[in-house]
């Protein structure tokens, strides 16, 4: 049985719900939205029940998850993968970031003047997510949930937004990111003087090399192909996407606590 009463938080002054999840941020639309949506499942299904989600084809759940108001496809797949146990891979901020920095998923030719480390615009999640899928949708559900959680702790841990732990980073002979930061600050080290004279005694400082005095500009859609067309609008662009239906589940034991609920997202970390 659940621990909240939800036909009581459905009866209850918005305000309170509100006030209740202040903590969270945004509690007065949130508030609002959970309780539209509780009295949409008594008016649609007569009682405040999920229940029956389990029986419905992915692709089917996956659309009325979507048809819910605030929930994106982030959300969505989070409720298939870690509730349903359906196949599914959600992508957050730390999941894009780390497929961008390792290469996973490829974008247009940057600008000279723009380095791979410099980005502050990544891809859209969704496009990220509509990328990667196609390439994991044999996996079974318990290693994309496996996945999933890994990669949110190695961008926690690791691959942070900012000042990643490349030295620390057991990818980094794998990663582009790195490699572009290496690169961009040797070469702006000075030439010694002495050229037989070269010290590997001192580290380099790659917040002090002068390698962040760069205006980043706008990152450049995925890749759709090697004919693919360039984007006429960078703001506006519409990545690739073969994205086939969700294969037939298969019942696998699956640890059933949501890695999902240790982090808070962090809204702005890829924008």
């Amino acid at each position: 049985m659940d621990s909240l009463d939800w036909e009581a938080v459905r009866c209850a002054d918005v305000s309170k719900i509100a006030d209740t999840i202040r903590e969270r941020g945004m509690n007065n639309v949130l508030a609002e939205r959970i309780q539209e949506f509780l009295n949409r499942l008594v008016r649609e299904h007569g009682c405040i029940d999920l229940e029956w989600l389990r029986d419905l084809p992915p692709d089917t759940a996956k659309d009325y998850l979507l048809s819910i108001r605030g929930l994106g496809l982030k959300s969505v797949e989070c409720v298939r993968l870690l509730a349903l146990q359906q196949l599914a891979f959600p992508v957050d901020t730390n999941v894009g970031r780390i497929c961008v920095r390792l290469g996973w998923v490829p974008l247009q030719p940057l600008p000279e003047s723009l380095q791979l480390h410099l980005l502050e615009l990544y891809p859209v999640l969704e496009s990220i997510q509509k990328y990667l899928w196609p390439r994991l949708c044999k996996l079974d559900q318990r290693t994309l949930y496996e996945l999933h959680y890994q990669m949110i702790t190695f961008g926690k841990v690791f691959c942070t937004k900012s000042k990643p732990n490349c030295n620390a980073c057991p990818l980094r002979s794998e990663c582009k990111h790195f490699a572009k930061r290496i690169a961009s600050a040797r070469l702006t080290l000075p030439a010694p003087k002495d050229k037989s004279l070269v010290s590997f005694t001192a580290p380099i400082s790659f917040e002090k090399a002068n390698i962040l005095n760069m205006n980043p500009r706008p990152v450049p859609c995925l890749e759709e192909s090697s004919q693919s067309q360039e984007c006429t609008n960078q703001n506006d662009c519409i990545p690739i996407v073969e994205e086939p239906t969700s294969p037939e589940p298969e019942c696998y034991e699956t640890i059933e606590s949501a890695i999902e609920d240790a982090f808070y997202d962090d809204p702005d970390e890829i924008r």
